[in-house]
């Protein structure tokens, strides 16, 4: 805000933006998880379904393009459905947010350690309890709740500093990607595509409607 209080002050630019909404959408979760989207639609089918819910998620950020520039206030969704539905409805919007983003957090809390864990196996020893079938690991939970710690500690600093990080690990994922996808030029094997399609409609739905949950960030 500037020193009246009554407009917003400019201090991203729109790489800064663009690499934000990447990298809030494409984080460690997607490399946990990839494996089992395509064991659940086939290599195909989920495409076909990222790209269906991609679609979803697409008239979404449309709406945002609009309501942004017309209610140009901190609070996103908190300021619309407060103007649309009044006090009410917006109360419940805003926690109903708030508490689904704390099951994201803690969501990649979890995804950071577990793809670390292929890496550094020392992390899967001393055995803490079990949940839902899963052991839990004592360097599991450390990793978990330190990165958390930084992550709360960046966006706490500001913005700037919180896209400046956003911008440098957006780079190392884009880097990994790349290796990833030049490597299999090399090492890769047409066969592995098959099947095309694991669950016909079914495995095509099944990776769409949980398309919304991984664009969450986005």
């Amino acid at each position: 805000m500037n020193r009246n209080g009554t407009e917003l002050k400019k201090v991203l630019h729109t790489r800064d933006l663009v690499m934000l909404a990447f990298g809030a959408a494409i984080g460690w979760a997607w490399v946990v998880l990839s494996g089992d989207w395509i064991l659940t639609g086939g290599t195909l089918g989920a495409v076909l379904g990222f790209a269906l819910g991609g679609l979803m998620v697409l008239f979404v950020g449309m709406t945002y393009s609009e309501l942004c520039p017309a209610m140009p206030k901190c609070g996103g969704e908190h300021v619309f459905s407060m103007r649309a539905l009044g006090f009410n409805w917006s109360f419940v919007c805003s926690w109903a947010l708030t508490l689904s983003y704390l099951g994201v957090v803690a969501f990649e809390a979890c995804s950071l350690p577990s793809v670390l864990g292929y890496m550094i196996p020392a992390l899967y020893q001393g055995y803490a309890y079990t949940v839902a079938g899963m052991d839990i690991y004592i360097p599991f939970i450390i990793t978990g709740v330190a990165a958390a710690v930084v992550l709360t500690v960046v966006n706490y600093v500001g913005i700037q500093f919180a896209s400046w990080v956003q911008q440098a690990l957006t780079a190392v994922i884009l880097a990994v990607g790349l290796i990833l996808v030049a490597t299999t030029f090399f090492k890769g094997d047409v066969s592995n595509i098959q099947p095309l399609f694991s669950q016909g409609v079914d495995g095509v739905l099944a990776v769409t409607v949980i398309t919304p949950f991984f664009m969450v960030g986005l």
